[in-house]
């Protein structure tokens, strides 16, 4: 299986982001035909206060993660490091030199990392501007705590910086998402 997997989610996989776990890297490694992989993480269970954010050991990837991580994943296409990276915009060359061709996704979303310009990939979740928070809002309608965020900053972009962006678009990504978790309140009353 480790030479023909393509697909990988280990989104909120708290055992193996908090566990020192030595064999998750070097495991990952091993899967040189993955195209996609989601090391994602938003668990609602999780007390992310100031103090535990500022632990940078409770974040899985980092500059020595990717080094170590992408020259082994030649055929990777799509990367989600949603609220599990911390990195230097510096590092962002890292990708550039594993990978020639931009990757078609790269997740940034709930990381400050989306900020930077010039991100290496087609497509980037995050929320640091209004195409990135739409896009949040559509690839994360099954994932409650980003999904509300997304929402939130769609809400606060539009009505403070960007008055005559189109509404009509709004309303549709925001009635999707709030569609895809009907019983979700928290989601509700951001989409309000």
């Amino acid at each position: 299986m480790q030479r023909t997997l393509q697909w990988l989610s280990i989104y909120n996989c708290r055992e193996l982001f908090w566990s020192e776990n030595p064999f998750l890297i070097e495991t990952l490694q091993q899967l040189t035909q993955l195209q996609h992989l989601d090391l994602s993480k938003d668990d609602p269970e999780e007390n992310m206060g100031l103090p535990a954010f500022l632990d940078c050991s409770q974040i899985l990837v980092d500059k020595d993660f990717l080094e170590r991580l992408l020259p082994s994943l030649p055929n990777l296409t799509w990367l989600d490091l949603s609220g599990n990276a911390k990195f230097s915009f510096g590092d962002l060359k890292l990708f550039q030199q594993c990978y020639p061709q931009m990757l078609k996704f790269l997740g940034l979303f709930m990381t400050d990392m989306c900020s930077f310009p010039e991100i290496p990939a087609d497509q980037v979740s995050g929320n640091g501007n209004v195409k990135q928070i739409t896009l949040s809002v559509k690839i994360y309608n099954n994932r409650p705590t980003f999904l509300t965020s997304a929402m939130r900053e769609l809400f606060n972009i539009i009505r403070d910086e960007y008055p005559d962006l189109d509404k009509n678009l709004m309303c549709n990504v925001v009635l999707g998402a709030m569609e895809s978790q009907t019983k979700d309140k928290h989601i509700q009353l951001a989409g309000r």
